[in-house]
């Protein structure tokens, strides 16, 4: 795991190897091991690549970076694992290639080398990565299926920048960078981030997930790799578990392949032990497993992660995050993110990962995408009702309606009147649910009318990704748009600025593929959810995970931190003369709902003011 970053011009002009050199150093975090650089002018123009290295794979100088082909042609710089690399290794062996590392990155050359474009289909990993033809002029640049390795570019007509955060994009411009209105908007309005190739800076992007970048003298070409169709999802009437549980299991095995020791962020939901079981099962040694703490019993899922560290034989740290402390941190928690944060939970993954870090663990196996791909999520009931309605199972809708309050408890399922309401409320138009969706009320409150005015048309088509009717597409959406894309960017810049590899064995592209065929009511049955993957785990954990009905997920206590321990600095945060007051945010409203909240007051305020704090720190650090 490590940061990238480069330059290619076609202007004419000698490289700025100073800038890219800067551009590295910006990245150090994320590959404290070793760093590269190389540039080169040729006829029309110039290229530079940086590097920065986690060592994590071979652990000797021969891993470093840019690395050329033994021909001399073909350069790579290279962020992320391919975990079928000794597979691919063994097969480009057989067609002649020789090897002078025992790294997956010249694996992934190689493959490049032999099959061009068609080497993402290959591989099966997180990554991104890019290419130079030195014979062609030509710039390669791939990213995973899923997107768990980011990758940001600016393109600016002859001249191309790329690099792993957008940090060390904003040294290529002069003066402070112009904050993207479509983004804050997105964000102020719905939570919506990192959904769309657009980032919260203006004229910097993302390579979308599942894509590839070509770039040479006539121009550049973004072409996607590999596709997710609604079309294709409920396909698979007959699920065979027997091949779900060799997939999983085979997911959590490629993904143990390291030089260094491996831990696994544990919270005891179903998808962490599982992971953490499997993981024993392969290593046949006790893992060092880590997980959250608080003082509120609301937020903590500790008596599980012992539960499950007892069973497994791992060795548990606790970690107890203070909401002192995230006002001291929090700057630098923004810093990281390059963005505004979504919740405090995000200050949460924060502290577990500095927490692995002295403990000198470099990789962590995590649970994330498990709830997307079996509907583990307490707002999916709702939804899975919907889809039954819709194909007209009204036998098993009945069922469904009457065993999820049992099996899958929760505000909206717990009593039969609100759990109709919840599905009353799926099957309105967008239209409708905008009116009756209580944080947007309160953004229609406290929004400036000119950003309002100007951005309003995106309402609908924001939250029909958020909230469609059916289950199938409320996770195809999740899975794309909504919650994975967000999840894996701040889980990828906290584990990276303290210099860990977080690895995510539910978002193996077989096993996305697997779940994506599946019904609605294959994930959701008798009221129980997840029921495919509680069914593969019998007999590996103990009956009462198995079991569990509580779904938690990583968590914090806002309102008891907000109003307690940083009720002064935020309303002193929000009595100085605000950036977010020029053009983002009406002061006499806000303050208004502000004030009632933290007398305790009704107000809609409690689900958005973590994004009218962020934004403002945001915008201090960054315009």
């Amino acid at each position: 795991m490590c940061g990238i970053c480069g330059e290619l011009r076609f202007d004419g002009q000698p490289g700025d190897v100073n800038l890219v050199s800067n551009m590295r150093d910006v990245l150090k975090h994320r590959g404290p091991d070793d760093e590269g650089l190389w540039q080169s002018n040729f006829d029309g123009g110039s290229v530079a690549l940086g590097h920065t290295r986690l060592a994590i794979l071979d652990l000797t100088y021969s891993g470093h970076q840019p690395m050329w082909d033994l021909k001399k042609r073909y350069c790579i710089v290279y962020n992320g694992e391919v975990y079928n690399y000794h597979e691919l290794r063994k097969a480009l062996k057989k067609e002649g290639f020789l090897f002078k590392t025992k790294t997956d990155t010249e694996v992934v050359l190689n493959a490049y080398i032999k099959h061009g474009i068609d080497c993402l289909e290959l591989f099966n990993g997180m990554y991104s990565f890019v290419v130079w033809d030195n014979k062609k002029k030509s710039l390669f640049c791939g990213r995973d299926r899923l997107g768990i390795k980011p990758f940001y570019y600016r393109w600016q007509g002859n001249r191309f920048y790329f690099a792993s955060e957008i940090k060390a994009l904003l040294l290529t411009s002069n003066g402070a960078p112009d904050p993207n209105p479509i983004a804050v908007y997105d964000y102020l309005s719905l939570g919506l981030m990192h959904h769309e190739q657009h980032t919260f800076f203006k004229d910097i992007h993302q390579l979308p997930a599942g894509s590839f970048l070509h770039l040479d003298s006539s121009g550049l070409s973004i072409q996607q790799y590999w596709h997710l169709s609604k079309e294709s999802s409920g396909c698979q009437y007959h699920p065979d578990l027997n091949q779900l549980k060799t997939i999983v299991d085979d997911a959590v095995r490629l993904r143990l392949r390291s030089d260094v020791p491996v831990g696994i962020l544990l919270s005891g939901g179903l998808d962490s032990s599982s992971i953490t079981a499997l993981a024993v099962c392969h290593n046949g040694a006790s893992p060092t497993a880590f997980s959250l703490q608080f003082d509120n019993d609301d937020f903590d899922e500790s008596i599980h992660a012992k539960m499950v560290a007892a069973h497994c034989n791992a060795r548990l740290s606790l970690l107890n995050p203070q909401g002192h402390r995230l006002w001291q941190e929090l700057d630098n928690l923004i810093k990281a993110q390059d963005a505004p944060t979504h919740a405090p939970e995000v200050y949460s993954n924060w502290c577990m990962m500095r927490a692995v870090a002295r403990c000198n663990i470099k990789v962590l196996l995590s649970g994330q995408g498990g709830d997307e791909l079996f509907a583990g999520y307490n707002w999916y009931p709702k939804h899975l009702l919907v889809s039954l309605f819709k194909k007209g199972k009204m036998f098993s809708l009945l069922q469904e309606f009457l065993r999820l309050p049992q099996n899958f408890p929760n505000n909206n399922t717990r009593k039969p009147l609100w759990l109709l309401a919840s599905m009353l409320h799926a099957l309105l138009p967008v239209t409708l649910k905008l009116k009756v969706k209580p944080e947007f009320s309160c953004m229609n409150d406290i929004l400036q009318p000119q950003f309002r005015i100007d951005h309003q048309e995106r309402d609908v088509l924001n939250l029909s990704l958020i909230d469609p009717a059916g289950l199938e597409e409320k996770l195809y959406n999740d899975l794309k748009c909504c919650n994975i894309p967000y999840y894996l960017h701040y889980e990828d810049a906290n584990s990276m600025a303290f210099g860990i590899e977080e690895r995510v064995p539910f978002l193996d592209h077989r096993l996305v593929e697997w779940a994506h065929r599946l019904v609605a009511w294959q994930k959701i049955r008798n009221g129980v959810s997840k029921y495919p993957l509680r069914s593969i785990m019998k007999g590996l954990l103990p009956e009462e995970v198995i079991n569990r009905k509580d779904k938690m997920g990583l968590s914090a206590p806002r309102d008891q931190w907000f109003r307690n321990e940083l009720r002064r600095p935020i309303t002193d945060l929000f009595s100085d003369d605000c950036k977010i007051y020029e053009k983002w945010i009406d002061q006499r409203p806000f303050l208004d709902h502000l004030d009632a909240y933290m007398q305790g007051k009704p107000t809609r305020l409690s689900s958005v003011l973590w994004r009218v704090i962020n934004l403002e720190k945001w915008l201090r650090l960054y315009t």
